[in-house]
């Protein structure tokens, strides 16, 4: 056993019996390493990662692989989800070395802990090759490694410190072109593969006020709804899908992934009544609270790819699992299948839910008996652990989810205060994660306290409790205070006492399969700064969009969420403050998102300025002939 033994993370003890020396994460190991003068070899994954199962069978399972590894480096094992620090500072370097990233991530590193060397998954000769190679560097050129690490560490912070012209204007009419120009018309999403669904991105297109944004968004939508990349029987979305036609999926389920996806199919429904979108939004949620709910209302991480080491076990069907489960119909069920679904690696059909059906009574009867019996299968591997940030994606999701559809306000509510209260975030101390045996374990990240505030927006919203409205305020100021100080322009992505020194700060500006925990901030920034009448907030967050829109020139997708704050950036916009109590809901889901409650008993909402209010209207309905909605 190796020194990973006490660990809580999963990823950790998965790796906890392997032959190679491996240490966690620490300052500790570090400092070894610069004492020593100790190449370090750091492979970064997470628990339910199919091809960090893959290396760590083919690989680090291997005596005589080990043998040479821990004579040459200091090992560290890393999960990227309890460390999203360490993995975005060597992913950035991964990708500025190779042109792309991935995990396992493995990543060389001189004594002081910057990066010379990266890779993903490697095969078995590849990978000793390489570590032979980088210790041969290592004994005969060291000189030569230190400043080729120098080089990267500048060229990277040079990427990092980017200037980008301003411009007054920004809108999606700026983007139109470059944007649509990588999208695939015929099955959603953007060109080529693998795709991941992105439903952060497709929620964005719905805000743009541009027909064909809405139409691409929706188009996507249905597409993937229809595909191998949705759960048809036990509900759910896919991590992503390895062919352009969302046929083939990767099927790991994450937790964030789903949320998101609960956002955007609420978001959907309410843009376009589309009784596929509420479907779908409907099945995904009830998911996620069948599946993914704890006994402390928490939410877990993600569900393994892998059933008894192959990958889509728990979810493909046999031709004589079929047989067997549909009698009759079982041909005419997989004659519809033929059509549209492929054969997942000789193991079994992939089974979606069909946009056209030829036979629509079998079909459905076969669907109605196949569901009880996917239910009874075994899952893969769940990863318990809750992540802050996540678990406020996902609280945030189900809130915006009974705002676009008045559907389960009380449920809603309880994950919220649960959230609250586990990652401690009325204290100076929140956390990152929260594990089944009560283990709580990191000082919160940015993003875990930035969606958190962005949580208590959306509590003060959907409960028209002020309350909740100041403790978004409190946590923005305990933000600034730990995460920003006066001497930084911009907030780092650690607590300012507990920086990563390795070589690059991370700052989350852009949008990936995560909105940016920024453009969160910034949103609760000038929210608060127009409700609560504070001129510095929303400056701050008026700031932060115009700079990031700036930057959604290179690649407009990366800064979906910003481009939509944009319009709310002038100091003469206008912001709706609404008193009264949560039975007046359901409230209409509002494009503008500088609304919230004010501290009046009687229902009444006024439409002001940040130097007075006008109208106040009486009713939802007369507001909404004022209010965009």
């Amino acid at each position: 056993m190796n020194q990973l033994t006490d660990e809580s993370s999963a990823y950790l003890q998965q790796h906890a019996s392997n032959p190679i020396h491996w240490h966690p994460w620490s300052k500790g190991i570090l400092n070894k390493a610069a004492s020593q003068n100790k190449w370090l070899l750091i492979s970064i994954g997470y628990s339910t990662c199919h091809w960090c199962h893959i290396m760590e069978k083919e690989i680090f399972e291997d005596r005589h692989i080990a043998d040479k590894m821990n004579e040459y480096f200091i090992n560290i094992k890393v999960d990227r989800e309890e460390h999203p620090d360490v993995d975005h500072a060597y992913m950035s370097a991964a990708i500025a070395l190779t042109g792309g990233g991935g995990w396992p991530l493995n990543i060389v590193c001189l004594p002081n802990a910057k990066p010379i060397w990266a890779s993903t998954y490697l095969p078995r000769e590849n990978w000793i090759n390489a570590i032979n190679k980088l210790h041969q560097i290592n004994i005969k050129s060291p000189d030569i490694a230190e400043d080729y690490a120098e080089k990267l560490i500048l060229a990277l912070n040079d990427a990092k410190e980017k200037k980008y012209p301003l411009k007054k204007n920004i809108s999606w009419i700026n983007f139109k072109e470059k944007t649509a120009s990588l999208w695939d018309y015929n099955f959603g999403g953007k060109k080529g593969s693998p795709k991941f669904p992105m439903p952060n991105t497709l929620m964005q297109y719905l805000l743009t006020n541009l027909p064909d944004f809405e139409e691409h968004s929706l188009k996507s939508l249905k597409n993937i709804y229809h595909s191998g990349s949705y759960d048809i029987l036990r509900g759910g979305l896919f991590r992503y899908s390895t062919d352009s036609r969302w046929m083939i999926p990767h099927f790991e389920k994450m937790l964030y992934d789903n949320a998101l996806w609960i956002r955007f199919t609420a978001k959907a429904f309410h843009h376009s009544k589309d009784s596929l979108a509420y479907e779908s939004f409907k099945k995904t949620k009830n998911w996620l609270l069948n599946e993914m709910e704890l006994p402390s209302g928490l939410f877990a991480a993600a569900i393994d790819a892998d059933f008894n080491g192959e990958e889509g076990l728990s979810y493909v069907w046999t031709n004589k699992q079929l047989d067997s489960a549909l009698g009759d119909a079982a041909d005419d069920f997989k004659a519809q299948l033929n059509d549209n679904s492929i054969s997942f690696n000789n193991k079994g059909w992939i089974l979606h839910n069909l946009a056209e059906k030829k036979n629509k009574t079998i079909w459905d009867n076969s669907i109605k008996k196949l569901k009880p019996l996917a239910l009874k299968r075994d899952l893969p591997f769940v990863d318990k652990k809750s992540i802050c940030s996540w678990n406020a994606l996902t609280c945030i999701s189900l809130l915006e989810g009974f705002l676009a559809t008045g559907e389960d306000y009380f449920s809603s509510i309880k994950s919220s205060k649960a959230h609250w209260l586990e990652f401690q975030l009325d204290t100076k101390n929140p956390v990152h994660i929260c594990y089944p045996d009560l283990t709580k374990k990191n000082d919160a990240y940015f993003d875990d306290l930035a969606f958190s505030a962005l949580l208590a927006l959306r509590i003060s919203q959907a409960t028209l409790d002020i309350s909740w409205l100041t403790k978004c305020e409190i946590l923005i100021d305990f933000i600034f205070d730990q995460f920003k100080g006066e001497e930084k322009k911009y907030f780092s992505y650690q607590r300012l006492n507990n920086l990563n020194h390795t070589f690059i700060n991370f700052e989350d500006w852009e949008d990936g399969t995560i909105p940016s925990s920024l453009a969160a901030m910034a949103e609760c920034l000038i929210v608060c700064g127009h409700l609560l009448h504070s001129e510095k907030k929303r400056n701050e967050g008026e700031n932060m969009i115009r700079n990031a829109c700036n930057k959604a020139f290179d690649n407009p997708d990366r800064y979906s969420t910003w481009i939509n704050l944009f319009p709310f950036s002038n100091p003469d916009s206008k912001h709706l403050k609404i008193s009264g109590n949560h039975r007046i809901h359901p409230l209409p889901y509002f494009r503008s998102p500088l609304w919230g409650p004010c501290d009046n008993k009687r229902f009444a909402a006024e439409v002001c300025t940040m130097n007075s209010c006008q109208i106040a209207h009486k009713s939802i309905d007369e507001l909404s002939k004022y209010w965009d909605v």
